[in-house]
């Protein structure tokens, strides 16, 4: 009688995304664990919808600028908000996501015409692609012994933009300018790309761990770009802070505290209505009367690209999957999440975390609540 073989076990590659997972993760390892690990679902999908929502709007934004939909920039708004913003939001319905309040939706969608009309025409015509998958593979940190000798990378580029430099004339256009002054001398001939993504947040404060986050996911995002068929050299990345380009009362605090603080890198001219408005001596029409160009360079970052901070970032990224590798491990080993999972000492993420009443590191350790009982809605 011949035996048949035994078929040999499957061979599983975890599979880690830029987004989902590393920057989640270091945001929280334990609220991490919860959310992805155990897959369950925020009590309140409104933490997620408005950025969604804008990275929705500006994507559909852009396939009907280059189809020629509307015709040339500035859109009619009406058009805007009935025929991008619209079907936008009844998407994210489908999916459980709702705004938290009317005046929230209502400034979501002012934003978002801002981002198009103003910040579209300099931005639009750069575009090559968007909504581009990107993947790699790593081999697993040497220390680690966990599931698999290779993980997968993936992430998602928003924007893949291509041009010249020479194409633009200096003060032409804002993005290419700025972008101008943080790339060699050399690219200035040969076509290449930038990578850009979007924030639905402010310009976080330069000593903040997201403002090392968001460099490193670009450096990251390059690597992987540069992997791929036809791809052009990737000289930079450019994160584009949305909340920047119409500031509420809450931004416009956050935005003294840092500047007292020195732990920004964009603020006013000296003496100019820009500062005045800043530091509050002097107020202005709606959005706190800030200068277009203020706003401006409040929502551009660029970060250049280049072999010593790609090398850096992919090796945070490898301690990182190994941290996760290792509470896997751990967890496997104990039964424990909470013994296996670290969470983050206490900031903002806490204020909106479904899990703050068992988390040890907690100050609203005990009963559970309905959501909204301990916490303070976000300013958008």
């Amino acid at each position: 009688m011949t035996l048949l073989p035994v078929r040999n076990p499957i061979y599983m590659v975890p599979n880690y995304s830029v987004t989902g997972d590393i920057l989640s993760f270091s945001r929280c390892g334990l609220q991490y664990r919860y959310l992805n690990g155990s897959s369950l679902p925020p009590s309140r999908p409104v933490q997620m919808w408005f950025g969604e929502f804008i990275h929705g709007v500006l994507e559909l934004a852009t396939r009907y600028f280059q189809e020629g939909h509307f015709g040339s920039l500035p859109w009619d708004s009406a058009q805007i908000d009935s025929q991008i913003c619209a079907p936008v939001v009844a998407r994210l319905a489908t999916e459980g996501k709702t705004p938290r309040s009317r005046a929230a939706e209502e400034n979501a969608r002012n934003r978002a015409l801002v981002a198009i009309n103003q910040l579209g025409p300099d931005l639009f015509p750069l575009v090559e692609a968007a909504e581009v998958s990107v993947s790699g593979t790593r081999r697993m940190p040497p220390n680690t012994q966990y599931r698999a000798s290779y993980f997968e990378i993936t992430g998602r580029i928003d924007l893949v933009t291509s041009f010249r430099l020479d194409d633009f004339k200096p003060e032409e256009n804002p993005i290419v300018d700025a972008i101008r002054a943080m790339v060699p001398e050399e690219s200035a001939n040969d076509p290449f790309e930038v990578l850009v993504d979007y924030k639905g947040t402010r310009r976080p404060s330069t000593s903040s761990d997201e403002w090392q986050l968001y460099e490193r996911q670009l450096q990251t995002y390059a690597w992987l770009r540069q992997r791929q068929p036809n791809s052009l050299p990737v000289v930079a990345g450019l994160v584009i802070f949305v909340n920047e380009l119409l500031p509420t009362t809450s931004d416009m605090t956050k935005l003294g505290v840092d500047i007292n603080k020195g732990e920004t890198d964009v603020i006013p001219e000296p003496n100019s209505l820009d500062q005045q408005i800043v530091l509050g001596t002097r107020h202005g029409d709606s959005p706190f009367g800030l200068s277009w160009g203020y706003r401006l360079a409040r929502a551009l970052r660029v970060v250049p690209v280049d072999d010593a901070n790609q090398k850096d970032a992919l090796d945070r990224f490898d301690g990182i999957v190994e941290q996760i590798e290792s509470s896997v491990d751990q967890e496997l080993s104990s039964g424990s999440i909470q013994q296996s999972w670290t969470p983050r000492p206490v900031d903002e993420t806490c204020v909106a975390c479904d899990f703050q009443t068992v988390c040890p590191m907690s100050p609203y350790l005990g009963p559970a609540l309905a959501p909204l009982g301990r916490r303070s809605p976000d300013d958008f």
